[in-house]
């Protein structure tokens, strides 16, 4: 049973965390969205609280003493994922950054995902791209509820909010938004939970028949790698572990290919040249994430069957030509964990291949720019870049093409001129940059974010058109 020194010390982390949200959400803040995750961080913390006193009242008496230990541990559990979800919150609308991409980036996803979105940034010292729903954590955690309150007491209208990872060293890089058709990708797995879920269990049904003698060698070397039980029931205990880690490896590896395909569909490879900027490893093959070479691999197969033209550019050819084999040298940063999922990493391979058909089917409700056929006005579009205007100027602000698909062709567009080698060399030459292709590129990325300035006035004067 906690002592009443531990207790008191629960009792001042409450009052401490909810002090501290409460002085950052008292702030100004240039944008209001941050207050949603504030308000539903202080309703969990004031509910674990109430949980907690309860607790301590009803189960004082030493009998009790497990009860109250386990309302003891899962509260102090709840007050750390707290501070981590503060964390993430915390200066995510700093005014000083110039992120004029973000309102963009909120109504491509309230098209996209079918949601009322906000997007807030929060830049990281790490060398990521992440976008994360605060809706979607919440009820991961068990607090969908909170969130839901909070958002009521805001205003009602708003679903979730969209917190934007982004590396510090690549503030001013608007091409790399690129990745957001990935990261979007990964909210609309949500969608297909349940049909992803189904075609993990069919693949590792088929992949267990067409592996069943490496499975049956890896189950009985973890059988006697971990010793202490009878031969029948450490089989078991093995096969059961196995089991755990093919299922977690195919699922994970099924959502990040679906991933890229959603990408694939909305930026065509753009997406693997923003990629390349995060320094992906063509090699290296995780528990949570399929090797580059393959996810190439496999976009390059999606592309070549719905978009052949864009494989066929060679703008593009570099990112499909630099083809090798998964590392059997995992990282040091969780080097057992990878290297007990190791011996699994073909079959996961397996899977991937065996997945994309079904993959592609669920990919294709997405909306693309490519089925509009907008591939056709790409090279007026760099025409404009190449003389300083925004290539917006091309697009048909009205008609059946959506402003998200506008968006999506600013940004193969962006990257199209960027990876043509001579055309870029020239445009820099021609304006003065000379070599450095980095202030070149800046002002290819103001040319985009200028483009989306112009669809998001449009689309806002549609919106009010229609109310």
């Amino acid at each position: 049973m906690p002592t009443q020194w531990q207790i008191e010390c629960l009792r001042a982390r409450i009052r401490s965390l909810d002090s501290e949200v409460k002085r950052v959400k008292e702030k100004d803040h240039p944008y209001p969205e941050p207050d949603t995750i504030y308000r539903a961080l202080i309703e969990v913390i004031r509910s674990r609280a109430l949980l907690f006193e309860e607790a301590v009242d009803l189960f004082s008496d030493p009998e009790d003493e497990r009860d109250l230990n386990a309302s003891f541990s899962s509260v102090a559990k709840d007050l750390q994922r707290v501070a981590e979800e503060f964390s993430l919150a915390d200066r995510v609308d700093s005014a000083r950054i110039p992120f004029e991409i973000l309102r963009a980036l909120s109504w491509v996803a309230n098209s996209l995902l079918e949601e009322n979105c906000r997007t807030v940034v929060r830049l990281d010292t790490v060398n990521n791209y992440t976008i994360s729903s605060c809706r979607r954590r919440f009820e991961d955690l068990g607090w969908g509820d909170h969130w839901e309150s909070a958002v009521n007491e805001s205003s009602g209208q708003l679903t979730t909010v969209l917190v934007l990872g982004f590396p510090s060293s690549d503030a001013n890089s608007i091409l790399l938004h690129a990745l957001s058709a990935h990261e979007f990708g990964h909210q609309i797995a949500h969608k297909h939970s349940v049909e992803l879920g189904a075609l993990r269990d069919q693949m590792v049904i088929e992949v267990k028949r067409e592996y069943n003698q490496q499975l049956q060698e890896y189950v009985q070397d973890n059988v006697v790698k971990r010793g202490g039980l009878g031969k029948g029931d450490a089989y078991e205990e093995s096969r059961k572990l196995i089991e755990a880690r093919l299922l977690k490896l195919a699922e994970a590896w099924i959502v990040e290919i679906f991933a890229d395909l959603v990408a694939a569909r909305l930026v065509g490879p753009a997406f693997l040249a923003a990629f390349d900027r995060m320094l992906l490893d063509l090699r290296r093959a995780s528990p949570t994430h399929p090797p580059g070479f393959l996810r190439r691999k496999l976009v390059r197969a999606y592309l070549t069957q719905t978009l052949a033209e864009v494989v066929e550019d060679d703008a593009w050819s570099q990112f499909f030509e630099r083809h090798g084999e998964a590392s059997d040298s995992p990282g040091t940063a969780d080097r057992d964990q990878r290297d007990a999922f190791l011996p699994l990493y073909p079959v996961g391979e397996r899977i991937c291949h065996l997945s994309l058909g079904e993959l592609g089917e669920l990919v294709a409700k997405v909306p693309s720019p490519f089925d509009a056929g907008l591939l056709s006005i790409v090279e007026e579009m760099e025409d404009c870049i190449n003389n300083l205007a925004p290539p917006s100027i091309v697009l048909k602000l009205n008609g059946e093409v959506s402003d998200a698909c506008k968006f999506w062709l600013l940004m193969y567009t962006g990257w199209h001129f960027r990876l043509s080698a001579d055309k870029f060399s020239r445009f820099a030459i021609r304006f003065g940059w000379g070599q450095d292709l980095g202030k070149a590129e800046e002002a290819l990325g103001n040319l985009i974010l200028h483009s989306l300035q112009a669809l998001e006035l449009r689309h806002k004067w549609e919106q009010q058109r229609i109310s």
